[in-house]
This record gives structure tokens, sequence and C-alpha cells, in this order.
């Protein structure tokens, strides 16, 4: 399904570069907030079949849209297109998740560090370093050698911690830093997925560390680890931080970590911008919808849906007024 090219054509000369300008959009052209709209017009319907957006979920809107825009200011359909994703990576509620662990026959631990086929690839591999190139590593162990775990497990030689099978016989699943805090703080625990898209891997988190590095901005969480890391080489950070500091981060920055994130992965990705013209937007080249569902998807058919998604809200859209 192509999204209409007199919608493109509408669409192409709004911008925004203000959450208030944004929302102030959204609010007369609708009448109401986006939330509401969404909820009462496409929420659980047709190709938003199994997605919709909790009460209450209107802050939250809000707040990532304020938080994205401080950092890049967005088309229209740039807009949509992350509010889509969103929806559907955040449960409607445009907070910045993290991933959940355990599975059957994969506990905890296990279930992130595991191969499972058709689930999940394993955390423990590139472009992660395993826990067994960690635990074999002073600075790590410099870092974390004291947690728990740590006395037992630095320096080891076992094989299985540069394997895709958590050794669940021998080593304790539970993420219970008291428990296992130096296994947390290996790659396939410590770079699971968080935020507002799920960044994921040593390799996504990568440039938030140069962020951080380099933050001018206000928000004192974010000002705090800049101090904290000034001057280190980011594979140092990367190594020696922890899962409660990216926990923080995430969770505790007014969202500009997890928005960062979000804008680094489209340009590690390089879908963005989106193409202001239907031939190329409604296409699955650069520019493309389809290329940035694929790109953040990995995959065909999510790619597909979401720019079905996408020709959906627009239709549903009212008419847009002149920018």
């Amino acid at each position: 399904m192509d999204i209409p090219p007199a919608f493109v054509a509408a669409a192409k000369p709004h911008r925004f570069a203000s959450g208030p300008a944004l929302l102030g959009f959204f609010q007369a052209l609708l009448g109401q907030d986006f939330t509401a709209w969404f909820e009462a017009k496409l929420a659980r319907q047709e190709e938003w079949q199994a997605r919709d957006i909790p009460a209450g979920a209107a802050a939250g809107f809000a707040a990532a849209w304020t938080a994205v825009l401080a950092q890049r200011p967005c088309s229209l359909m740039e807009v949509l297109a992350f509010t889509a994703i969103m929806i559907n990576e955040t449960g409607g509620s445009f907070q910045p998740l993290t991933e959940k662990m355990g599975r059957q026959g994969h506990p905890g631990l296990a279930y992130l560090f595991d191969a499972i086929p058709g689930v999940k690839r394993a955390y423990n591999q590139a472009p992660n370093l395993t826990a067994g190139q960690l635990f074999r590593d002073a600075a790590f162990n410099a870092a974390h050698g004291g947690k728990a775990l740590g006395t037992r497990l630095a320096g080891s030689q076992d094989p299985a911690w540069d394997g895709i099978v958590y050794p669940q016989a021998s080593i304790p699943t539970q993420p219970d830093p008291a428990v296992t805090g130096y296994v947390m703080e290996a790659d396939f625990c410590k770079f699971r997925g968080r935020g507002l898209i799920q960044t994921t891997w040593r390799s996504g988190y990568r440039p938030l560390v140069g962020f951080v590095q380099a933050y001018a901005g206000p928000q004192k969480l974010v000002a705090e680890y800049r101090n904290r890391w000034a001057g280190l080489a980011p594979e140092a950070v990367l190594t020696a931080s922890s899962t409660a500091d990216w926990d923080r981060l995430f969770q505790q920055s007014d969202l500009v970590i997890p928005c960062a994130a979000l804008l680094a992965h489209a340009r590690a990705g390089g879908y963005l911008p989106l193409a202001g013209e239907a031939t190329v937007l409604n296409g699955t080249g650069p520019g493309s919808v389809f290329n940035m569902g694929k790109r953040i998807s990995g995959g065909d058919g999510y790619a597909t849906l979401f720019k079905a998604r996408l020709a959906r809200l627009a239709m549903a859209l009212p008419k847009l007024p002149p920018a």
C-alpha cells in the first residue's frame, strides 16, 4: 500500500523544530492531541491490529517529541514515521523501555546470552565482545572484578563464555547484581535493547559515548557522565561503564539519551532524511519508508507492514493546511 501522493505533497512543506510547534500543529489539525486521535481512529484496526496507545500516553508523546526535536528538526513525514515505530516498540507508551529477559528454557541472563532460533540472535557475539573476551580483559576486570562472581570468573578460559549457550548448569542466571554482578557487566547483558527503538549491541551504544562526551546542554545526569568520561577513549568507556550506568542514562536523562540513540541509529542506518517526493518515498531505496523500516527491523516483512501502517495513518488524517 502506497502513501497517497497528494498527502506526500501536502506534507512536504511542514517541518518542526520544537515540541510545542508540533503539538500545536496536531491540536489545530485534529482538535485533540495525537494519541487520543490515534486511539479513536486507528488503534486495533487493519494494519494497526494489536497496536494501541494506553491512557495517559499523551504526556509521553509530548516529552519524546520535545526531546527529539531539540536535537534534530523533522519533517511531518519523519514525525509520523518515527511515531509509528515508537508505537510498535514501546507499546504506545512513548517511554524508553529496557529489553526484558527470561523465557522457558532460557531463564534470566540465559535469554540474552543464548541464540534462540526464530526468536533472537545470541548477544554473546559480534558486534559485541564475548563474555570470554571481557573476562580475560585487564580493563574489564579492573572495573568489574570486585562484583559478584568476579573472583571466580576473572580470567576464565572456559570456552562456554565465547559461545552462544549460557552455562546454566554451573552459573546462576538471575539478573541480580548481588549474585551475578560480574556477568551482568558483559556486553551481552549491558548492551541489550533500550530506548524508544531498542538500541542494541556495543556498536549501537558507541555513538552515545561520543554524544555524552561532547554534551553541552543543561541535563544534569548527562553532564555528570560527560565529566566522568572526559578524556577516555570510547572503547575504554564501553568496557568500564556498567549496566547501572546505562540504565540511568536511558531512564533518568529526561529522554536526552534515548533520543540521541534514536538519531544515532538513523545516521548509522542512513535512512534519513525521508524523501519529499512520492515516487521515492514509496519505493525501496534511500529516502523511502520501506528502507527505514527495513533498516530498523532487518526484515522485508516488517518494512512492508510499516509502510502500510504509514499509508493508513496518512489516509486517516484530515486535509493538511498550507505550511
